[in-house]
């Protein structure tokens, strides 16, 4: 059976040209729509969180909200990472933490290097 219209035009070779063109142009400009963020915006996001200290010893509680509370009453957020991960564990005990003090604008943070028992 013939696709032609009026004319004596093929509409399955017009229209399967421009579905054609179409993927053609999609293709080439992907590359452009999907390329990485820009490295000033990375360099931007990662500046803004600075080191305060390094190597410091903290003691305080493990809270369920994934921070360890001082004694004092200070508060960091415990950093994602190996041993981060292991001290999040154990919610509600008291540990001696030590690791990398990170200000996070405003919120601070601690980079987990070890941590041991402080008891109660």
């Amino acid at each position: 059976m013939s696709s032609s219209g009026c004319c004596g035009f093929n509409f399955n070779r017009i229209t399967g040209g421009i579905i054609a063109a179409g993927l053609g142009c999609a293709l080439f400009l992907l590359p452009v729509f999907a390329s990485e963020p820009d490295k000033a915006e990375e360099e931007t996001i990662e500046n803004e969180m600075r080191v305060v200290s390094e190597s410091t010893t903290l003691t305080g509680v493990v809270n369920e909200l994934y921070q360890l509370v001082t004694d004092d009453g200070e508060v960091y957020f415990i950093a994602v990472g190996e041993v981060g991960d292991r001290l999040i564990e154990k919610p509600g005990q008291r540990f001696s933490v030590t690791g990398t003090i990170l200000d996070d604008g405003g919120d601070l943070l601690i980079a987990v290097e070890s941590f041991q028992d402080a008891g109660k």
